[in-house]
């Protein structure tokens, strides 16, 4: 549950802020494609229209922005890559999933994790390090009426 200032409480009781992961590719098929075709699908647009949908989350957000990582699969060293935004950090990794639970881990205790991602085997992962989980259809529903772009 969300309170002031991207604040959310855990069932241990102390308040943390929290922090969003976003599987951004998963997020890109299921929320901005609607399952449309893949063939061009590894674009920077199509990047960018995730991350602006994110910052749509963070600023629907009550009590202020939660922290907001999108975490895109690499591709190749070629591939395009958005740069992100100031309030919506972008990462590539050759492993987005592993790069999600890795980065879940190294942020329990310090924040509520919140992992974005209708990849069953994912959200499972990152729930076993401590990681809430949100599909993409409520976080779309989460961005105060923005849809994905």
């Amino acid at each position: 549950m969300m309170h002031q200032r991207g604040i959310a409480s855990t069932p241990q009781g102390p308040l943390l802020p929290a922090w969003v992961l976003v599987d951004g590719f998963n997020v890109l098929h299921a929320v901005v494609l609607r399952r449309q075709e893949r063939a061009r699908w590894w674009n920077a647009l199509n990047q960018e229209r995730v991350v602006r949908l994110a910052e749509s989350f963070a600023l629907a957000s009550p009590g202020g922005p939660p922290a907001v990582e999108v975490v895109f699969d690499a591709g190749s060293a070629t591939s395009e890559r958005f740069a992100g935004t100031a309030s919506v950090e972008v990462r590539f990794s050759p492993n987005a999933d592993d790069a999600i639970v890795a980065r879940s881990r190294e942020l329990q205790g310090h924040f509520h994790v919140i992992v974005v991602s209708a990849d069953r085997a994912l959200l499972d992962r990152a729930r076993n390090v401590g990681a809430a989980r949100l599909s993409p259809w409520a976080f779309e529903e989460a961005c105060g009426g923005a849809k994905a772009p």
